[in-house]
């Protein structure tokens, strides 16, 4: 749905032209009064973040507070890919930080569905005698994206606009300028300028005046991000009047986690010209940017403790009871903001923080998957060094009608095996607080973390909590109790022992999401460290559209030898259904590292787009993801033995998932039918996890018979063969042990010994046998021994069910199946016992 919703704002440049560079060196740092801007020649000049994505070719443009990166005349790294747009921003940070822009993409938009086509991006003044000012040039044009989407180029004509966009910084400002200035060749009704931001949710929440961190409608005067740490904001500021929005924007910057700001609506007459401005801001906190659009009276205050001050926290600036603006407390604990009256300005404070902890070196930056090399050899430095980084009041609770704070204490968690885990601290009823104010607690939980294996210290609010350590599916857990007090220390020392040997099989994850995928919730670093803590050990990077490489990771965080990445992508055709390919390569020097874009090269049909896929990769897996929800099944319009839609169906797929976030009944029966009907896919379970808690990462999964269970000896060619030969067992918390490998293909009656092996907290209540897809013996317990024998060619696939939920990690209840054991009674090939699908 999302990424049906991001078409409507998507945007492409492949024809602009950038001036020369001019001879500005932007790597200087500036001084009051002193601003500047210019072409990148040298890439050290750009900032970091999770987003950036800055090249030499494009504009940086900054003061001594802010900077800003306009791209230039090269096709952006995913769907919004407008030369001349916005597409890095962040603060001007201490030398020796590393930079935090969480803006993946800030776009000008001429209508509802038109973008501006550059046909030149200048830099008019490099700021070395007054302001700096950057000009794009170009025509509206249809948005690639929704053409894509809809596989119809011609849903959407230009309308014959010319358009000019000005960015312009001043000195000591926080505050970018934009202008767009727009020409009507012929007459438009009911145009609107606008702004989209498609920020970061992995890193920074959207915030709005009146609603604060919930959505709002109507009009607004400004709209933005602020960092989950406290370490940054940027916004979209109204000049002189508020920002339009409300109906569908509001609906759709809601289900796309983006915020969006247009001009009002008016009809454009051929040959009128008509210009909008309004700022591109970003600060430290939201106040510094509402103090610099806004002005108003000084609010001044100190949020305290207990144990003193209280640096990092958020303070909700009201007005009238409603959310106005946020500032975050300083060294000392003191804030400011201006407000129109003091009269009508209260605060309510939040020091609970994020509740999330991981076991990071201090202030490391979000691996940046599409950024410069020098901004990636500078994330890699803080995954050893740390970074400097502002403080974050976390465990310290809320005050709603003040500026008082609690004391947290402290809970150290350790186990003796030094392999990574799983932390869990405490459980709540949903809260009832304020949700414009206070974020919700992660999970409805005090307190979780992620080891790399070392001890970790949780900040925790006080109190007598549950705690909960846990290694996923492949282990016992530690349950207990700790009692926080407030400024104390607690050690839990946990043991996690292995439940059982799975000798020859990887337990994988073929399907899971960070900040790569417009609807990310994870950084790729912290992705890493939840899946490795989850017990995993082969790692699948499948974001939406994307080819992004988890490995460097994987080495800089020491996980090696505990888990290895494999590089996907996830091709997310909106009407063909969603695709995984892998093991793949990144090529840096394609766009996006070439990953096939599906919206640009419009396939004829699915069987086409499955082999755009092979052209681009080479030998691959293609994986039909959730088949039946956004997938090529229900594209397709399947139902048993049917396919009403041949188009969207292809032959060529070579797995399938039967399990996605504890979900198989549905997906498993796709399987069945389409294996009795001679169509041999590979069936997979996966967690699909787009964030930390999701999926329970761990829980869902699938072993793949690779004849290793070290992951250190994975190789890329011994996944091919084991998909190949169906050496797969679909996981919701089971590993089935058979003494007939899953995918066999045997030519007299065989005996199958089944254990279906879990640790303690986790109950199989009985082994089913399907043959031919109909369930045959049922056999109560873990245990079973069934006869593969049949008159005829025939399929077996052994199934694990249990009726228990698998608390305390997972609501879910256990299941498992094995890819098809197939009798070919006189060995001269498998006959399918059914038909072949019948194509209308």
């Amino acid at each position: 749905m999302s990424l049906l919703l991001l078409a409507l704002f998507a945007c492409k440049s492949d024809d602009a032209e950038t001036d020369p560079p001019v001879d500005v060196d932007l790597t200087a740092r500036l001084g009051p009064g002193e601003v500047r801007a210019g072409v990148v020649t040298d890439e050290a000049a750009l900032f970091g973040g999770v987003s950036a994505e800055g090249r030499a070719g494009d504009i940086k443009i900054y003061n001594d507070r802010v900077q800003f990166v306009i791209q230039g005349a090269r096709s952006g790294s995913y769907y919004l890919q407008t030369g001349g747009g916005v597409i890095d921003a962040d603060i001007v940070r201490p030398e020796g930080e590393v930079g935090r822009d969480i803006v993946d993409e800030w776009c000008v938009m001429l209508g509802f569905g038109r973008l501006l086509e550059p046909t030149s991006v200048e830099v008019v003044s490099d700021g070395t005698d007054g302001a700096a000012v950057v000009r794009v040039t170009g025509q509206d044009v249809p948005l690639a994206l929704l053409l894509g989407v809809l596989e119809n180029p011609a849903f959407f004509p230009a309308q014959g606009l010319d358009a000019v966009t000005e960015y312009r910084l001043e000195p000591d400002s926080w505050l970018l300028e934009v202008t767009t200035t727009v020409t009507a060749s012929t007459p438009v009704s009911n145009f609107a300028m606008g702004d989209l931001i498609m920020g970061a949710p992995e890193l920074a929440d959207s915030w709005r005046p009146g609603t604060g961190l919930q959505p709002a409608d109507g009009p607004r005067q400004l709209t933005g991000y602020i960092a989950h740490h406290n370490d940054g904001a940027v916004a979209l500021i109204g000049k002189g009047q508020p920002l339009e929005a409300g109906g569908a924007a509001d609906l759709i910057a809601a289900l796309a986690d983006l915020v969006l700001g247009f001009e009002p609506s008016a009809d454009l007459a051929a040959g009128e010209t008509r210009s909008w401005t309004r700022y591109y801001a970003a600060g430290p906190d939201l106040a510094t940017l509402t103090d610099a659009a806004l002005g108003g009276e000084a609010l001044t205050g100190v949020v305290t403790a207990p144990d003193g001050p209280v640096a990092g926290a958020r303070v909700h600036v009201l007005r009238n009871g409603a959310p106005y603006t946020i500032a975050v407390t300083d060294a000392e604990g003191a804030y400011s903001a201006l407000v129109p009256s003091l009269a009508e300005a209260s605060v309510a404070v939040d020091g609970r923080g994020r509740g999330m902890f991981f076991d990071l070196p201090e202030g490391s930056a979000a691996w940046p998957a599409f950024a410069s090399d020098p901004v990636f050899e500078r994330a890699a430095a803080t995954l050893t060094a740390g970074s400097p980084r502002p403080p974050l009041a976390q465990g310290r609770g809320v005050d709603v009608d003040g500026t008082d704070l609690g004391q947290p204490g402290t809970v150290t968690v350790s186990v003796a095996d030094g392999l990574p885990f799983t932390v869990r601290i405490g459980s709540h009823a949903p809260d009832s607080e304020d949700r414009r104010l206070v974020r919700g607690r992660p999970d409805q939980l005090a307190a979780a973390g992620w080891s790399r294996g070392g001890p970790i210290t949780l900040q925790v609010e006080p109190g007598t909590w549950d705690i909960l350590v846990h290694r996923g599916m492949r282990y016992e857990i530690d349950t207990g109790t700790v009692d926080v007090v407030a400024g104390g220390g607690q050690h839990y020392a946990a043991t996690l022992t292995k439940a059982y040997e799975h000798p020859g099989y990887l337990l994988g994850d073929p399907h899971s999401h960070a900040s790569p995928s417009g609807d990310g919730e994870v950084s790729m670093d912290e992705r890493i460290l939840v899946t490795a803590a989850g017990g995993v050990q082969l790692h699948f990077g499948s974001d939406h559209d994307r080819v992004a490489d988890y490995r460097p990771l994987v080495a800089a965080l020491g996980l090696d030898p505990v888990l290895t990445s494999v590089v996907a992508d996830e091709v997310s055709s909106v009407l063909r259904g969603h695709m995984n390919t892998y093991p793949l390569e990144p090529d840096r020097s394609l766009d996006n590292n070439g990953a096939v874009a599906w919206w640009i090269d419009i396939p004829a049909d699915t069987e086409d787009l499955v082999r755009k896929i092979r052209e681009r990769h080479g030998d691959v897996v293609v994986q039909s993801n959730h088949p039946l929800d956004s997938g090529v099944a229900e594209s397709a319009d399947w139902s048993p033995g049917y396919i009403g839609s041949p188009d969207f169906w292809s032959t060529e797929l070579d797995a399938i998932e039967v399990l996605n976030d504890g979900q198989h009944d549905d997906y498993f029966q796709v399987y069945v039918d389409l294996v009795n009907r001679g169509y041999m896919l590979t069936p997979v379970g996966v967690s699909d996890s787009h964030g930390h808690f999701q999926s329970t990462p761990g829980i869902n999964g699938t072993f793949i018979g690779l004849g290793t269970d070290d992951p250190t000896a994975y190789r890329n060619e011994d996944l091919l063969h084991a998909y190949a030969a169906d050496r797969t067992i679909a996981s919701l918390g089971v590993f089935l042990d058979l003494s007939i490998a899953p995918g066999s293909v045997i030519s007299t009656p065989q005996t199958l010994q089944v254990t279906a092996r879990t640790p303690s907290w986790i109950t199989v209540d009985r082994v089913k046998l399907l043959v031919d897809g109909v369930e045959a013996e049922v056999v109560p317990g873990n245990t079973a021994t069934f006869t593969l024998d049949a008159p005829q060619d025939a399929s077996f696939i052994v199934v694990a069910e249990g009726d228990t939920p698998m608390q305390p990690v997972t609501g879910r209840r256990p299941w498992a199946a094995s890819a098809a054991i197939r009798l070919d009674v006189d060995g001269n090939g498998w006959t399918p016992p059914l038909p072949p699908l019948e194509l209308d």
